[in-house]
């Protein structure tokens, strides 16, 4: 469960930069945009980090789908600080939308709600005492 809802975060959290490019004109996104390299290197970074000394090279850590959802969460709060400082400044930048820009934070905010509930979940899951069935269960659907 926690790692379907996280993968459809993480493909919104993507669309995030073709958003902002939308919404600040003249905007290509980080490094030219499209063309940018940032997916391979979040695939790279995934692979290499199941590589780490946890006794556990085939299947995940069961901290794995934590820290993912925890860096899921951080990108979400930027991005929420982000649609916040345009909508302050759409009062003096004519090229900014507001209802737009209110739509993208509305956005944010429930996708963080969500990921507060996963982290809440995994985590009692995890570090319950006594609990390693459902542990395994929370954290490798």
């Amino acid at each position: 469960m926690a790692i379907g809802v996280g993968d459809h975060l993480a493909r919104d959290e993507r669309g995030g930069v073709g958003e902002l490019t939308q919404v600040v004109p003249g905007q290509d996104g980080p490094q030219g945009g499209p063309g940018d390299t940032g997916g391979a290197g979040g695939w790279l970074s995934e692979k290499a980090g199941r590589l780490k000394p946890n006794g556990r090279v085939v299947r995940r850590s069961g901290l794995s789908t934590l820290v993912e959802l925890e860096a899921l969460r951080i990108g979400v709060e930027g991005k929420a600080m982000l649609w916040h400082t345009l909508l302050d400044a759409a009062d003096h930048d004519t090229r900014l939308e507001p209802d737009r820009l209110t739509e993208l934070l509305g956005r944010a905010r429930r996708q963080r709600t969500v990921l507060e509930s996963l982290h809440d979940t995994v985590a009692a899951a995890l570090f319950a005492p006594g609990q390693q069935e459902e542990r395994e269960s929370a954290v490798n659907p």
